[in-house]
């Protein structure tokens, strides 16, 4: 399972393509598709693209990835994730 960084805005996906440096290898990426050519230096294969809206998509992410790191505001994070939460000693 990988690290799935999640950016929802142009500032974000910026802010991913630097924090991209110091996660290692095993990392992907989910950024709108309008977006995508802002991160050029990084390997295609690990970025995946969305079109809005997101929400359908996150049952599936959260159970498939190691971490999630969301680059976005809170109250969206909250709203993406809290459908898909059980327990803090599982989730």
């Amino acid at each position: 399972m990988h690290i799935l960084i999640l950016a929802i805005t142009k500032a974000g996906v910026e802010l991913a393509g630097n924090l991209s440096r110091g996660l290692g290898n095993d990392k992907r990426f989910l950024i709108p598709a309008r977006f995508r050519d802002l991160l050029p230096d990084l390997d295609s294969a690990r970025i995946d693209t969305y079109t809005p809206p997101l929400a359908a998509r996150m049952g599936e992410m959260f159970q498939t990835h190691r971490a999630l790191i969301i680059i976005g505001a809170v109250g969206v994070a909250v709203r993406l994730i809290a459908p898909h939460l059980q327990s803090t000693q599982t989730d």
